[in-house]
C-alpha cells in the first residue's frame, strides 16, 4: 500500500481520514486528492506488504543496481574469514617453533619474523572514570572526525 508522505511523517492526515495516497484507494470518494502521485511530491518511498512488513522503494532500487556487487563483497567477506583463520593457526605454528628453538628474530629472502614476548599492559578503564569522575573525564576527552564508511557482516 503507498502512503503519503505527509501521513507517514506525521505532518498531516489525508483529507478523508485514510491511511494511504488517494491516488490508490479504491473506495470511491468525492474527497480525493486532485494531485497526481507520480509528480506530487507527497508520495511516501515505502510500501505495506499483506504481511503488514513496511518494504523501502529505495531498498529495493538499491538490491536491484547492486545485486552483483553484494554477492562479490559475500563472497570475499567469506574467503578472507577463512583466510584470517588460517593465518592464525600457521602463526600459532611459527610461536611455538620459535618458542621451542629459542628464536627471537628470522628473517630470509621472502620473510621477517620477530618474537613477542608475553608481558601486560596498563589501560584507563573509561566507562568506570567516566562514572566515577565524569569531570575528569570530560576534561581528557578527545573528539575524533569518523569517516563514513560500510559494515559487512556475513551470515
Amino acid at each position: 500500500m503507498n502512503k503519503c508522505k505527509l501521513i507517514t511523517e506525521g505532518k498531516s492526515e489525508s483529507i478523508c481520514g485514510k491511511d494511504m495516497c488517494c491516488n490508490f484507494c479504491e473506495s470511491p470518494c468525492d474527497k480525493k486528492c486532485d494531485k497526481d502521485s507520480k509528480t506530487c511530491g507527497y508520495l511516501s518511498d515505502t510500501n505495506e506488504t499483506t504481511d503488514g512488513a513496511v518494504v523501502n522503494k529505495s531498498v529495493d532500487a538499491f538490491l536491484k543496481t547492486n545485486e552483483d556487487t553484494l554477492r562479490e563483497i559475500r563472497d570475499f567477506e567469506i574467503q578472507l574469514t577463512k583466510l584470517t583463520e588460517q593465518k592464525t593457526i600457521l602463526k600459532e605454528k611459527l610461536l611455538k617453533a620459535m618458542q621451542e628453538f629459542n628464536i627471537k628474530s628470522f628473517q630470509n629472502d621472502y620473510i621477517k619474523l620477530t618474537y613477542i614476548a608475553p608481558t601486560t599492559r596498563e589501560s584507563i578503564d573509561s566507562k568506570a572514570l567516566k562514572a566515577n569522575e565524569p569531570e575528569i573525564a570530560k576534561k581528557y576527552l578527545r573528539v575524533s572526525e569518523v569517516k563514513a564508511s560500510v559494515k559487512v557482516e556475513v551470515k
